[in-house]
């Protein structure tokens, strides 16, 4: 075994820099001798910590051994301590064997396979082989691991020979395993959660399942044919987020000046209520376009130019349409929150839209007598209104 399979607690050791070449930008590969160390694989992400009192950014492993990649040189031949982030390391070890833990309580007794893992860095998921997981499922699946944690069982590893035919070591065994060759050769590692699950993995992993602390299942989506996927946290990511939680459940109870058995009541009328007031707004605002449109139509000018901060593009809109039915042939320059249109003859507008655009340090687009869109910072809108004179001939 490697040294992260021997000891996953061992975050301290010496190493020997057997060479170090830079990458640029304050970037160097090193390649020691064995180190504690954890390279990605297995879904599991890389340890972080030092070498050498330089940060390590990132370890991986080729054909040759593990690659470390570092923030500063080091001199080949020197030995140099090796400082792993404990923290990280936990994190991942609590994760990676909380998903031993739930993918084995899923096929074991709900008949649900896992088909993939990620470990991420806020969150981790596995993708099932089903289109259900409701919440009876879910509250289920949960007591099942939470009554293992209760349990604190032992979590082993241990190194399996295997002959030629790996599938059928492993079959023998009674060992849950994927994607490996049926002829893979060499020892396998098995990770065991007594009396619950044992399974070929490279990864660190606590020493008991109470070390896990508890186990939060997150919300689901469809991944279409594959099944859904599931996200969830263990130990401290979850004790985390249900911190966080609370802290927004107290705002919330502050916010909306009840406890959360009323929060969902409480939001939904008042967004019931905003939508309400969105539509009486919109209502008056066209009422004031259309008076406005009327206003607008009594004046000579053949160019009419309006400006309203708060007016959207369907007030401006209506503004336009109430120009045209009252004054046929006008040229209306109308200008919203952010947004602009012109409105008049098809073949004018068609040919000085683009222009006005420009001027408004916008972007727009339009047909039949229409060029709207949105204005930048940098809009002139006297200017806009001489092209459009121009090519009145105003």
């Amino acid at each position: 075994m490697r040294p992260w399979q021997q000891d996953p607690w061992r975050w301290e050791d010496d190493a020997i820099v057997r060479a170090c070449h830079s990458e640029g930008e304050d970037r160097w590969q090193v390649r020691t001798s064995e180190t504690v160390l954890y390279p990605e694989g297995g879904g599991q992400p890389s340890d972080r910590g030092t070498l050498g009192g330089v940060q390590v950014l990132d370890v991986q492993q080729d054909d040759e051994g593990v690659v470390v990649t570092v923030d500063g040189p080091l001199e080949p031949g020197r030995t140099v301590a090796v400082r792993v982030d404990g923290a990280r390391r936990f994190d991942h070890m609590q994760q990676h064997t909380g998903q031993h833990l739930l993918t084995a309580i899923l096929h074991g007794r709900f008949g649900v396979d896992t088909t993939s893992f990620h470990l991420g860095p806020e969150h981790c998921a596995i993708e099932l082989a089903t289109d259900r997981f409701d919440d009876a499922l879910r509250a289920a699946v949960s007591d099942a691991v939470h009554q293992v944690i209760r349990e604190a069982r032992p979590v082993s590893w241990r190194d399996l020979p295997t002959g030629g035919g790996a599938a059928a070591d492993l079959a023998a065994e009674g060992v849950r395993s994927r994607h490996l060759p049926s002829d893979l050769e060499g020892p396998l590692r098995l990770v065991t959660i007594d009396g619950i699950d044992t399974n070929t993995c490279c990864g660190t992993h606590v020493s008991s399942t109470a070390q896990l602390q508890v186990v939060q299942l997150l919300g689901t989506r469809s991944i279409g044919a594959r099944g859904i996927r599931l996200d969830f946290l263990v130990g401290g990511r979850a004790l985390a987020w249900m911190a966080e939680a609370w802290r927004r459940t107290e705002a919330l109870n502050g916010v909306l000046s009840t406890g959360p058995e009323g929060h969902v009541e409480a939001v939904a009328r008042l967004v019931a209520a905003t939508k309400q007031a969105e539509r009486t707004v919109r209502h008056q605002r066209r009422q004031l376009a259309e008076a406005t449109a009327a206003q607008l139509a009594s004046s000579a000018d053949r160019v009419l130019v309006h400006a309203d901060p708060g007016a959207d593009l369907g007030t401006l809109q209506t503004l336009a349409s109430g120009v045209a039915s009252a004054r046929a042939g006008a040229v209306l320059l109308a200008m919203g929150d952010g947004v602009f249109l012109v409105a008049g003859p098809d073949e004018l507008v068609a040919a000085v839209g683009p222009a006005v655009a420009a001027a408004l340090d916008g972007r727009g687009g339009g047909a039949r007598g229409r060029h709207q869109g949105r204005m930048g910072a940098g809009a002139d809108p006297e200017a806009a209104r001489r092209i459009l004179e121009d090519a009145l001939g105003a």
